[in-house]
C-alpha cells in the first residue's frame, strides 16, 4: 500500500519536470557583431534581452551571443552612442 501511495508523488514530480523542460527548449541562441556608422567594431557594448536581466557585452572583437526567447527583443546600449531595440527573428 505505502509503496503504491508513493508512486502517485513520484510521477507527478518526474511529469512537472518533463514540462519545464520543453519550456527552456524555446530559447535561441543569437550571434553577431556591432559596428559604429563607420564600420568600426565596438567593445562593450551591452546587450540586454529586453524586460529581463538576461544580457552580456561585446568581446574586443564586437563579437556577442545570447540565448533569448524567440520573441523577444534586444537592447543595444553604449556610452556616447543611441540606445537601439532590435527584434529577435529567425
Amino acid at each position: 500500500m505505502k509503496i503504491t501511495n508513493l508512486l502517485r508523488p513520484i510521477s507527478l514530480l518526474f511529469l512537472f519536470f518533463l514540462f519545464s523542460l520543453c519550456a527552456f527548449a524555446q530559447s535561441i541562441s543569437i550571434r553577431g557583431i556591432v559596428k559604429d556608422a563607420i564600420g568600426e567594431t565596438l567593445t562593450g557594448v551591452n546587450v540586454i534581452e529586453v524586460g529581463t536581466t538576461n544580457g552580456t557585452i561585446t568581446d574586443m572583437n564586437g563579437k556577442y551571443e545570447i540565448k533569448v526567447s524567440e520573441k523577444s527583443k534586444l537592447s543595444f546600449s553604449f556610452l556616447g552612442y543611441q540606445t537601439n531595440v532590435v527584434a529577435v527573428s529567425k
